[in-house]
This record gives C-alpha cells, sequence and structure tokens, in this order.
C-alpha cells in the first residue's frame, strides 16, 4: 500500500503539478519527503497542517521561492481574508477529491 502526498497548484489555471506517493509504512515523514518534490516547484503550494511549520515555510521561502499555505490550528489567529481562505478551502476540496480517485482507480490506499 502507498500514501499519496502533496500537491502545487498553479495559480493562473489551478491544476494539479506534483503528485508523490511512498509506503504507508514508510520511515520517512511528509515534510521529508517534500525536499525530494521542491526541486521541479515554484510558486504557491497548498499543504494540510502536518506541514504547518514556520521554519519549513521561511526555508521554502528563502531556498526556492515557494510560498506555502496550509489551514492554521484552531488556537492560532487568522490574518487572511475570508475571501482568500474560501479559495484554499475550495482548492484544497478539489485536490483531496482528486486524490481519492485517483487512490480508487488505481487501488491505492489514502492516509
Amino acid at each position: 500500500m502507498c500514501r499519496l502526498s502533496f500537491i502545487q497548484v498553479k495559480v493562473e489555471r489551478w491544476e494539479a503539478i506534483a503528485l508523490q506517493a511512498y509506503p504507508q509504512k514508510s520511515d520517512r515523514s511528509e515534510r521529508e519527503a517534500l525536499w525530494q518534490l521542491i526541486p521541479s516547484i515554484q510558486g504557491l503550494v497548498i499543504g494540510d497542517k502536518g506541514y504547518l511549520s514556520e521554519p519549513l515555510q521561511v526555508d521554502l521561502k528563502q531556498e526556492q521561492q515557494i510560498h506555502l499555505e496550509t489551514a492554521l490550528r484552531h488556537n492560532m489567529i487568522e490574518t487572511r481574508s475570508p475571501q482568500y481562505l474560501r479559495l484554499l478551502k475550495k482548492t484544497r476540496r478539489l485536490i483531496e477529491t482528486v486524490i481519492g480517485q485517483l487512490c480508487e482507480r488505481f487501488e491505492i490506499e489514502k492516509v
């Protein structure tokens, strides 16, 4: 079984660019797997709360010119506009749907 991790979205056309699968029982974290994908990525990247880390965001911005957007935890203060948050949620929902369809079609276990 595999788990799917990480999709980049182009803002201009909202298309998925990168997708990585690795063994579910892997001892690697998703953050470690991210560094294998980023040489081919630029711009906006949307991640889940597993990527929520200020040092990670700073490293990605400085080293690769990648702007990482994640959902915030409930105890964090939101500074982004409601319209921007709706757009992020809509995009995440689309990405999760695509991942679900890929997992079903290719018999990959979704984590």
